[in-house]
């Protein structure tokens, strides 16, 4: 590959992990730029809300194949090639319009279907258990039935990943899940969405019924199972609570990294000294910061609103965790 295609590529995977777009995440192997790894979002208001798409194993969409392929045209015209004016985003953002509100448009002679039994809690189910669910359970070393396996102590920086952070791959050799941490702070986002996608559709759809098989499909290439929303709320809210549970792990961590005075303690430490000397020399008395109990690890955020504003009189307080291992794993905020 020349230099001028690998310019390109750098600069275009920098472009969407800068942007503002917080539906699209990419990154690409420390050895080989060409090999780039995204994450899509679910849209809102569809099937697939929320869901964190790296499509692989399902057949989620007429267009969107179990063995991980993605159609984005059926007819084959001149007109419909790729060209090189098209870059990184447009072809994710492409494939994120395929997650629509009504999926079956997408297939020829089928897009009519609108009803229930044959789109859509179909694919919300799988959208939860698959897309959102099973590598969050990975990650977190969660294995059937809520029962936790051994999971070994978090790598340091430069380390390679950890086991909790690896996925299997389509010839089930484990590969790193670059996006573990990314899938933990969204799922903290939107868990309330998820709770009740579950408990709207667990009034509607009996336990265990199979799934109908479209006109689409076919074997090996197919959506199959049975419906478990009961199942799929125990296991969502034993992963929000594993995911606090790590987050305050941070803290024990956090102290044990700063008794032994390594620089990501100091770091942190002059990093929240020089933030409250900005803002006592900006005279921004809307926000107060301090350290929970001297640990650089755990801030206490506290939002004065504004007078005049539409916030005007309230106090909201914040806590954010940082891990030891920041900034590989982003903070986590939580109201106290």
């Amino acid at each position: 590959m020349s230099d001028q295609a690998i310019l390109r590529i750098t600069r275009e995977i920098k472009q969407i992990q800068q942007g503002a777009d917080l539906s699209l995440a990419v990154t690409h192997d420390d050895s080989d730029i060409r090999t780039v790894h995204a994450l899509i979002l679910g849209p809102p208001e569809t099937p697939y809300q929320f869901g964190f798409f790296e499509v692989r194993r399902c057949r989620f969409n007429p267009n969107i194949y179990a063995s991980g392929k993605v159609c984005f045209t059926w007819r084959g015209e001149p007109g419909e090639e790729w060209s090189s004016a098209q870059g990184l985003e447009s072809i994710l953002i492409s494939i994120q319009s395929l997650l629509s509100n009504n999926p079956y448009e997408n297939e020829p002679g089928y897009d009519k279907a609108h009803t229930a039994e044959d789109k859509e809690w179909k694919i919300r189910h799988e959208n939860l258990r698959i897309a959102v669910i099973e590598p969050l359970e990975l990650s977190l070393g969660i294995l059937p039935y809520g029962s936790t396996s051994t999971i070994a102590e978090p790598a340091s920086k430069g380390d390679e990943a950890d086991e909790e952070d690896q996925i299997l791959s389509e010839n089930d050799k484990p590969v790193v899940d670059r996006f573990a941490d990314l899938r933990k702070r969204r799922f903290l986002w939107y868990f309330d969405s998820y709770i009740q996608t579950i408990d709207a559709a667990d009034s509607d759809i009996s336990r265990k019924c199979k799934f109908q098989t479209m006109p689409f499909e076919s074997p090996g290439n197919t959506m199959d199972g049975h419906f478990d929303y009961p199942e799929l709320r125990r296991r969502v809210v034993l992963l929000r609570e594993k995911i606090i549970c790590e987050t305050h792990n941070w803290l024990l961590e956090g102290i044990g990294v700063k008794e032994q005075e390594l620089s990501i303690a100091s770091n942190l430490q002059r990093q929240y000294e020089q933030i409250v000397e900005d803002l006592k020399r900006q005279k921004n008395f809307a926000v107060d910061l301090e350290l929970a109990d001297t640990n650089p690890f755990l801030w206490a955020f506290t939002y004065f609103g504004r007078p005049m504003s539409h916030l005007d009189g309230g106090i909201f307080r914040f806590k954010i965790y940082i891990s030891p291992r920041f900034p590989e794993e982003q903070p986590r905020v939580f109201n106290r």
